[in-house]
């Protein structure tokens, strides 16, 4: 029986092999000194498609004041004091919590990953995508390989490290690899918390 050569039906389906399912592949000859360009391109520009598609709601960009009364006397964590009833001023919450409504998005946190840094399920977190990051700052990050999270930044050391702080055992640090293809969405500004 003869082996090798052209079978119908053999091989892989289109697009089964593809990041892209679904769709045709080609294949396409590059000088060997220009695939680590290309290859990085291909890898930024597939981080952006991931991006875009990371569920979060927009700000509005010029929302109706929501002016609520506030006191200016500080709530005591510790022994109490006599209430104080007198409104002082008013507050818009849409300023207090959002300083670029532009580069703002909200997103609804899913998980327990960062539960002892007081972000619970449900909460929902304000998020500046214009921000640049910073060490120990809380981010959402996009790692290609596992989609999006959201964890506190470490940049001490010799690789980036996205820092859960959690009860749960199961959420370990995550450090990105030099080949690994990630970005930083956006710094967590913000969070709004319902107690009921």
């Amino acid at each position: 029986m003869p082996k090798g050569g052209f079978r119908p039906g053999a091989g892989r389906p289109a697009g089964t092999g593809s990041r892209y399912p679904g769709e045709a592949t080609r294949t396409m000859r590059v000088p060997e000194n220009a695939v680590p360009t290309i290859v990085s391109y291909l890898g930024q520009y597939r981080l952006q498609l991931l991006a875009a598609q990371v569920p979060s709601e927009a700000a509005m960009i010029d929302p109706p004041e929501l002016l609520i009364g506030e006191v200016s006397v500080r709530v005591p964590a510790g022994a109490a004091m006599p209430a104080d009833d007198d409104v002082d001023m008013s507050v818009d919450l849409n300023r207090l919590m959002i300083r670029r409504a532009d580069k703002t998005r909200i997103f609804t946190v899913e998980g327990d990953s960062m539960d002892l840094a007081g972000i619970a399920e449900g909460d929902k977190l304000i998020v500046d995508c214009g921000l640049e990051a910073r060490d120990g700052d809380i981010v959402i990050a996009i790692i290609l390989a596992d989609g999006h999270t959201v964890k506190r930044l470490s940049l001490k050391g010799e690789r980036p490290k996205l820092v859960p702080e959690s009860s749960n055992p199961i959420h370990q640090v995550r450090e990105i690899r030099d080949d690994e293809e990630w970005m930083v969405w956006g710094v967590v500004t913000g969070l709004v918390k319902r107690f009921r």
